[in-house]
């Protein structure tokens, strides 16, 4: 039950939180799925965690994997915010009907409110379940104390934790039940967390324990009143200081417990700064205001989160991407012959000699005069030299996918049953490689002038298309269609046909695969392998990238570019595997092209002496990083 996804896993620890006394179980005997209470808690997260925010979900899914006691394995923390998710969204829905008054804002209700709101919710209005104790008492860390699991490795187990410090304690004839054995455990089991024992099988845990437990029967430093020795006389031992500042925290915290760490670090700073009795409550107050205002950190050899939904924001430029993908579109239609044919028959138009008058000459009219404003094939061939690796990023990501799918067929051929059937690649990570490789040169290669580049020749396309697509304009031509005019008119001038078939495929479904790619860049380049890159049929309904009606319009447009590029079964082979590509920014370079490869440089040379301008000695300096 640990390949769960965070939605079900929650399922299984909300459940266990508003039916604790459920007899049902997740191992043997009568399964969960047999509650419909289970079943209607699954879909309703299901459908409420995409409009969660990312510090919500990023909070909600460190649910532990283990969901045969999800209370017990899961902190106090996480319990409550579900609570809370699950209670606000359930009072939004049935304000009135769970016996709450309707003029309560959703923050001013209890615990047990949401907890009554969300089982009214799921029609269990008449099943209580255990009162509100059972998620503040039943399975915190320390009896009065909690842990508190920020920054802690994600093996840390609070409840095996807590259980290794008891059995110490009681090995100790230590009476846990009292108040200042409960505070010296918190302390305890505090300084040990702070040190970075954080293991209780490590070597060295049981000799740091015994250090801090004895510790606590050090004779505390008091003043001559002695205000805190009034404890039948007897003078005062570090962990009767340790009660004192418990509850002192307690006040701070507005009666709120105070976990084990803030017991111990405040405890620590008090006990270093002198006599117990002199001033404890401005002591206190110092040493905690201290503590909250540090993140917790400890040494760990577990790495942070590095790669999450905030974090991969801004690795693509979706924007960028799709001005690519309209260049790239663009490059072929040229090679098609498109918009050469559209100004050859405009010049004819505007020479005379192309006997068109009327709605179709009000379509050769602006194209004539507003030549200027678009892009001539000299400044459009500066635009595709600057992509023109694109057509090889997009052959080895239509090739890896096309392997893909050719894999698992080939293996329910051979083998046929779905379960015995050879799985692609872990999580697709091939073929997952090969898209964020196309979506980085892409997104690199979109900043700037490409943008307001693409959208002139997006113009300019579509203003082409409206001529060559107009009645009396094939009529004039004799031709049938209206390709059938671009293939003519280019005979007629150059004494040449272009590949239309080939180019208008290689345009259209170029720009479809790269434009779907662009929509998932952020959950491709979150890379998180909970989240396959296709769907399977091991997923039983969970969530992919690309949902099955996404994947088959994908592949039916990866098929017809291999097969209009004319790509070979080995060559289909060859260029899925996976490569290293050369090192690349995420952002273009800054301050000149001084270090940036020569391409850069000699696309901005063309671009100037294209529009007629001649580089400066100080602009060839800035371009070749010349002092």
């Amino acid at each position: 039950m640990t390949d769960l996804t965070p939605e079900e896993r929650l399922a299984h620890l909300a459940f266990r939180t508003l039916f604790p006394d459920s007899d049902l179980s997740v191992q043997d005997g009568p399964g969960l799925d047999q509650d419909p209470a289970f079943d209607d808690l699954r879909r309703w997260i299901a459908g409420l965690w995409p409009t969660l925010s990312p510090a919500e979900r990023q909070q909600l899914s460190r649910v532990r994997k283990d969901v045969t006691d999800p209370v017990g394995t899961n902190p106090r923390s996480l319990r409550e915010r579900l609570v809370t998710v699950l209670g606000h969204d359930a009072v939004a829905r049935t304000t009135g009907e769970s016996g709450l008054p309707a003029a309560l804002g959703t923050d001013e209700l209890t615990n047990d409110q949401l907890l009554s709101a969300v089982r009214v919710q799921l029609g269990r209005a008449d099943d209580p379940g255990k009162d509100s104790t059972s998620m503040a008492d039943d399975n915190n860390p320390a009896d009065d104390f909690t842990i508190d699991e920020r920054g802690l490795p994600d093996t840390f187990d609070a409840e095996k934790y807590t259980k290794a410090v008891k059995r110490l304690f009681r090995d100790r004839d230590v009476d846990l039940g009292t108040p200042t054995a409960k505070a010296h455990r918190a302390y305890v089991t505090g300084a040990l967390i702070r040190d970075s024992y954080f293991d209780p099988g490590s070597p060295g845990f049981d000799d740091a324990f015994v250090e801090q437990f004895d510790e606590g029967y050090t004779l505390a430093e008091t003043m001559a009143t002695f205000r805190l020795a009034a404890q039948n006389g007897r003078r005062i031992r570090y962990l009767d200081v340790y009660v004192e500042i418990a509850e002192e925290i307690a006040a701070i915290k507005g009666d709120e417990g105070a976990t084990v760490q803030e017991l111990a670090a405040v405890s620590d700073a008090v006990i270093e700064r002198g006599p117990v009795d002199d001033n404890l409550a401005a002591k206190v107050r110092s040493a905690f205001d201290g503590f909250v205002g540090q993140t917790p950190s400890y040494d760990s050899l577990e790495l942070p989160d590095i790669v999450t939904e905030d974090s991969s924001q801004g690795v693509y430029e979706p924007s960028n991407i799709r001005a690519c993908s309209m260049i790239g579109a663009a490059m072929h239609l040229d090679r098609a012959g498109l918009m050469s044919a559209v100004d050859q028959s405009a010049q004819d138009w505007s020479d005379g000699v192309l006997p068109i008058n009327g709605a179709a000459g009000r379509l050769y009219d602006p194209y004539v005069w507003e030549a200027r404003d678009r892009l001539d094939p000299a400044a459009r061939q500066i635009q595709y030299d600057r992509i023109k690796e694109l057509d090889d990023y997009l052959l080895r990501f239509c090739s890896a996918v096309s392997e893909r799918e050719r894999a698992t067929f080939l293996s329910e051929y051979l083998i046929g049953a779905e379960r015995d059937r050879r799985k692609p690649q872990p999580q697709d990570a091939g073929v997952r490689k090969t898209a964020r490789d196309l979506l980085g040169y892409a997104s690199l290669h979109g900043w700037a002038y490409t943008q307001f580049a693409a959208q002139r020749i997006g113009n300019h396309i579509r203003q082409c298309v409206e001529i060559i697509e107009h009645p009396e304009v094939q009529k004039a031509y004799a031709a049938p269609g209206p390709w059938q005019v671009v293939e003519r008119v280019n005979a007629m001038s150059t004494g040449r046909s272009p590949n239309i078939s080939k180019e208008l495929t290689l345009a259209s479904t170029g720009k479809e695969i790269i434009d779907l790619l662009a929509s998932k860049s952020l959950d491709i380049a979150a890379n998180r392998i909970s989240m396959p890159l296709f769907p399977t049929a091991e997923q039983n309904g969970g969530r992919a990238v690309f949902s099955r009606a996404e994947y088959q319009r994908l592949l039916g447009h990866v098929e017809n570019w291999l097969a209009a590029s004319a790509v070979t079964d080995s060559q289909r082979f060859d260029a899925a595997q996976p490569r290293e590509v050369r090192s690349s920014n995420s952002l273009p370079a800054m301050g000149g092209f001084s270090g940036s490869d020569s391409t850069v440089v000699r696309d901005q040379l063309m671009q100037m002496v294209g529009s007629g301008q001649m580089p400066t000695a100080d602009q060839l300096n800035q371009l070749f990083g010349a002092n």
